[in-house]
């Protein structure tokens, strides 16, 4: 326990972060999608499979360097939407293309290889738009200062991210003591053991008040879109965590990896959000 409350604290950093957001919250996705990929990879390796870890470096380079480029100097920002669906369609074909090795490389090796990035990668690529449309959302709010002649801003409490940050660690926080205080009915028996019906809704329940708390604080008008958003994504952060404890169960493997001490791997830290943003994003921008 000592172990795991020392680097949950010297991750704090990471909201320093999320407050600056921009370019600075994009290279911190961008690292934790590449090393997410490799632990997920590495995952399947004493199963044998063999995903492209090359194929991987590629297009997540792609993903969160490029778009960012192409609608500042196009200034089209259909172009963003267009490149990442030809994104997409890359890491599909890279994937296919990587098993015309028809002697060495199994059917395996490909799907996992495109299931990776899609999972790891574009799913993280969420809390970069879910940064860029809180500063659509909110701009005039955004703390702006010069440096040397050029204008920076940041996007500070006013950042929709914060709510998928509460809602996957909020959630998590909750649904233990919950859980450990009140749970007495499984949730998902063969997947989590220890997780219960009671732990899940304390979970949802203290998501909710988090994100409530904050939006009363920053965002009062919006309190009603907040509430909605809270309680989805507090379950899709669970979903998220539970998706992740099957692939582990199957892979016969404890944690992705060692990289937090005391909490595993970058996967075993962020799958819930990994879930959270996307859906998050989505129901974001149709509300908003």
């Amino acid at each position: 326990m000592k172990t795991r409350v020392v680097s949950g604290l010297l991750m704090l950093p990471l909201l320093v972060l999320i407050a600056i957001g921009g370019e600075v919250i994009n290279l911190m996705c961008f690292l934790i999608a590449l090393i997410g990929v490799r632990e997920f990879y590495n995952a399947f390796k004493h199963k044998d499979v063999k995903p492209s870890m090359t194929i991987a470096s590629v297009c997540v380079f792609l993903l969160f360097i490029v778009p960012g480029h192409i609608a500042a100097y196009t200034q089209r920002a259909g172009d963003s939407f267009a490149f990442i669906v030809m994104w997409v369609m890359l890491v599909m074909i890279l994937s296919m293309l990587y098993m015309f090795n028809i002697k060495e490389r199994k059917l395996e090796d490909g799907i996992v290889t495109a299931f990776g990035l899609i999972y790891v990668a574009f799913f993280a690529y969420h809390v970069v738009l879910l940064d860029t449309l809180s500063r659509q959302i909110f701009h005039s709010d955004l703390f702006s200062f010069h440096i040397a002649g050029h204008a920076y801003s940041i996007v500070g409490p006013y950042s929709i991210v914060w709510l998928v940050i509460f809602c996957a660690f909020g959630t998590d926080v909750f649904a233990y003591f919950t859980g450990y205080l009140f749970g007495k009915h499984k949730l998902c028996k063969t997947i989590s053991p220890k997780k219960t019906v009671e732990g899940a809704v304390g979970g949802v329940i203290g998501a909710t008040v988090l994100c409530s708390a904050y939006a009363y604080i920053f965002m009062r008008e919006y309190i009603v879109y907040v509430v909605i958003m809270a309680v989805a994504g507090s379950i899709f952060s669970q979903l998220g965590d539970l998706s992740a404890s099957i692939f582990k169960r199957k892979l016969e493997i404890k944690d992705y990896g060692d990289l937090i001490p005391g909490h595993g791997g970058v996967l075993d830290r962020f799958d819930s959000v990994l879930f959270a943003a996307p859906f998050m994003y989505y129901l974001a921008y149709i509300l908003w």
